[in-house]
């Protein structure tokens, strides 16, 4: 899957390639930047793990809710907290402390 962004909109999309041309592609402006951020990177590590780097400097991994924490649902890992023990999404903008995941980031 091939991810991209446009810094002006902020707008993220994604698609497969398959021979020589494309497939599923998908929107996911929504989901992975709702704040329509100006998106100044997409980069993958070594492990296989995609990154979305915002202008003002958030980074925030992509992930399947199936293999890491994301209690949100919003395809981005949640982050652990030491000093509450508690996992929070760069994208959450709940202030709940007792909510497992509402702390604003």
């Amino acid at each position: 899957r091939y991810f991209f962004a446009d810094f002006v909109t902020g707008r993220v999309w994604s698609f497969v390639k398959s021979g020589n041309g494309v497939i599923d592609f998908q929107v996911h402006s929504a989901v992975l930047n709702p704040n329509n951020a100006n998106v100044v990177a997409i980069g993958e590590d070594a492990e296989g793990d995609i990154y979305i780097v915002e202008f003002g400097g958030t980074i925030a991994r992509i992930t399947d809710p199936a293999s890491g924490v994301d209690l949100d649902q919003d395809l981005i890992d949640d982050q652990y907290e030491s000093n509450t023990n508690t996992f929070v999404s760069a994208t959450d903008t709940g202030t709940d402390p007792g909510d497992m995941d509402s702390e604003k980031h």
